[in-house]
């Protein structure tokens, strides 16, 4: 506020177009190849529009989309683990692609020639969780890995690195993500992960899952 309530737009500024990722019915596919790159990949993404960030439901969203990755990606590492596993490495996250576009994103690893097995490998960890659903001990071991990032972040707020604070500033100004500071958001995390039922957490990605918007 000090060093910046002040400023204002000069005359005749240009305006920022908002720029819209048009939607899709087909998958769409796309393959590059380098022959320096080390290692090769397999990405799924789903589009969908941006989510609003400036309400406590909206945080209360932000911590389920949280804890529905602590499950899977639970469940993707044991995966990686095991004899013959179809992947490397998996991951699954949603994020922003753009300022009115999120993505629901899953990734792995793989062998060289292992693109179309770490491709199935993934769908058959999605589907199983779409249909099956996880388990309570699951939703109970991610609210507490969620609880404890927070909790660690605060105590260890003083070690946080400037560009990261400054990132979070720029995001303020340029996508109006809140900055309500680390210890208001553990206060709501607090709050909100009680409300948790895996019965809702089971649902989770469906929104965002399915055949449409769908980028591999």
């Amino acid at each position: 506020r000090t060093r910046f309530a002040d400023l204002e737009n000069p005359p005749g500024a240009p305006e920022r177009p908002v720029i819209a990722v048009s939607p899709h019915d087909e998958t769409l596919v796309s393959i590059e190849t380098d022959p320096e790159m080390p290692t090769a990949s397999v990405t799924i993404y789903n589009k969908f529009p941006q989510r609003g960030e400036s309400t406590h439901g909206d945080y209360r969203r932000f911590v389920g989309d949280q804890l529905y990755h602590q499950m899977l990606n639970a469940r993707l590492s044991d995966l990686s683990q095991t004899p013959n596993a179809p992947f490397l490495f998996a991951s699954s996250s949603t994020s922003s692609v753009s300022r009115t576009t999120e993505a629901f994103a899953r990734a792995a690893q793989v062998k060289e020639d292992g693109a179309l097995v770490g491709l199935a490998g993934l769908f058959e960890e999605i589907l199983r969780a779409e249909r099956h659903g996880f388990s309570q001990a699951e939703l109970d071991r991610a609210k507490k890995n969620v609880l404890r990032t927070y909790e660690q972040t605060v105590i260890e707020r003083n070690k946080t690195d400037g560009q990261q604070l400054a990132a979070e500033l720029v995001r303020h100004f340029l996508e109006n993500e809140p900055v309500p500071g680390i210890e208001y958001e553990l206060g709501i995390v607090k709050k909100v992960l009680p409300s948790f039922t895996l019965a809702e957490l089971n649902h989770w990605a469906q929104a965002w899952a399915g055949s449409a918007n769908r980028v591999i």
